[in-house]
């Protein structure tokens, strides 16, 4: 059986580094932490998703069809990365992102 996302220490590291970030802005309401927590659910269900494809493959076997068909855990990360991207951006990580990039280009100029 495979390892919890939960129990990984890359969960562990990413949870407290958006909280950090969020309380560095000031933004400590429940809200945001709710907000924390259902972006790394969806980046659990991805999580379980490459799992279950690294598993079984991009293609699974269809015993009623008596077909192959594309693992249905193909769309299920592709649809749990988009609402943790949606949810990543809510949160401003996006355009944290994009400042702490610009500053770094302006480093370069000297």
């Amino acid at each position: 059986m495979a390892v919890s996302f939960k129990r990984t220490k890359e969960y562990k590291e990413l949870r407290q580094t958006l909280l950090d970030n969020l309380e560095a802005r000031g933004l400590v309401e429940p809200i945001y932490q709710d907000m924390v927590r259902r972006y790394l659910s969806y980046r659990e269900m991805e999580y379980l998703a490459d799992l279950d494809i690294s598993q079984k493959g991009l293609n699974i076997w269809d015993d009623r069809r008596k077909s192959w068909q594309a693992n249905p855990s193909i769309s299920a990360k592709v649809n749990a990365g988009r609402q943790a991207a949606a949810i990543y951006r809510a949160l401003g990580f996006e355009d944290e992102a994009k400042k702490a990039q610009s500053a770094g280009d302006d480093d370069d100029d000297l």
